[in-house]
């Protein structure tokens, strides 16, 4: 029997089942504080996701643009590599 768990999800292989998790009802939540930790966690990749996606539709935009553009946009790119390696540590 093998569990995978995930941000959201719980599967298992032998049932191959799939539940959210963490779950009030399930009982998965009876450790102090693990559901609000659990869910901040998969609410802080989900902004990670995001900034990450606005990274590269800056990166292809500041490629295509011209040269005097180009070297304004290094520094708001480089800003958001910050935030993004600060969200996924």
């Amino acid at each position: 029997m093998e569990t995978n768990y995930g941000l959201f999800k719980l599967c298992r292989s032998v049932t191959r089942e799939c539940r959210p998790f963490p779950s009030y009802d399930h009982g998965d939540c009876q450790e102090d504080g693990f559901c609000e930790l659990w869910r901040a966690a998969g609410a802080g990749m989900v902004v990670a996701t995001i900034i990450g996606g606005l990274i590269l539709c800056g990166l292809l935009a500041t490629m295509c643009s011209q040269r005097r553009k180009r070297a304004k946009a290094w520094a708001p790119i480089s800003s958001m590599f910050l935030i993004y390696g600060l969200l996924i540590m």
